[in-house]
Parts: C-alpha cells; sequence; structure tokens
C-alpha cells in the first residue's frame, strides 16, 4: 500500500519495478503480452479489470493468494480485486519518512526516491 495513486500510476510503478527501476528498459520493454503493457508509458486508461487479471497471474490463478496477497509495496496491491480503493487519507501518513512526493506543473504527484521492489 503506497497511498492514493491512479491505476495508471500504479501500473507506471509495477513496470518500473519489474524492470529494476530502469525507465529505459520501461520503455523498450517487448513483453507484448503482459496485461500491463500498453499503459507502461502512462498512456490510456487501464480498466480494473486488467489489473486484477494482472494479479491473478502473479498469484497463478488463485483468486484466494490474491486476496491475502502479503505483497503490501507493490504499486497494484490496492487494485488486486478489481475496484477502486477507498480513499483514506490515514495511508499518507505510513507512507515511509524516506519517500519524496514531487508535483509537478500539471497536478501529477510522483513518488521519488523510493524503493519499491517487491
Amino acid at each position: 500500500m503506497i497511498g492514493n495513486i491512479t491505476p495508471l500510476e500504479a501500473v507506471r510503478l509495477r513496470c518500473i519495478d519489474c524492470t529494476g527501476g530502469s525507465h529505459k528498459a520501461v520503455r523498450e520493454c517487448e513483453i507484448t503480452d503482459c496485461d500491463l503493457f500498453p499503459y507502461r508509458m502512462k498512456k490510456g486508461r487501464p480498466k480494473l479489470r486488467v489489473l486484477r487479471n494482472y494479479c491473478l497471474d502473479c498469484c497463478n490463478g488463485q483468486k484466494q493468494e490474491a486476496k491475502e496477497c502479503a505483497v503490501k509495496k507493490c504499486s497494484l496491491f490496492d487494485y488486486r480485486f478489481g475496484k477502486r480503493p477507498l480513499k483514506d487519507v490515514s495511508t499518507q501518513k505510513t507512507m515511509p519518512a524516506e519517500a519524496v512526493l514531487e508535483t509537478n506543473s500539471n497536478n501529477m504527484t510522483k513518488c521519488i526516491n523510493w524503493d519499491i521492489n517487491l
């Protein structure tokens, strides 16, 4: 659980984590059968069922495994049920001290200097 982020931001963070933190590797990704592939460059609007399917793939199709997922640092954790998580300001308080948030001119917030490795 890393705070309230959009599904698209969650996908981007997951892709960055998958490539070991390399933005270039995300851009050059060749895993076209990945459910997240079309959204890796933060373009488009992923349906929540796409995130659910990715979580199920990660859990070998076991719904109970996805439900009991212990990888709370995964950017898709809050979306593993295929539903939009409840907005809870208390999640911002649980973000690690080393997390640095940066807001750009379009009011888009991104997390920098925070390792979300699984």
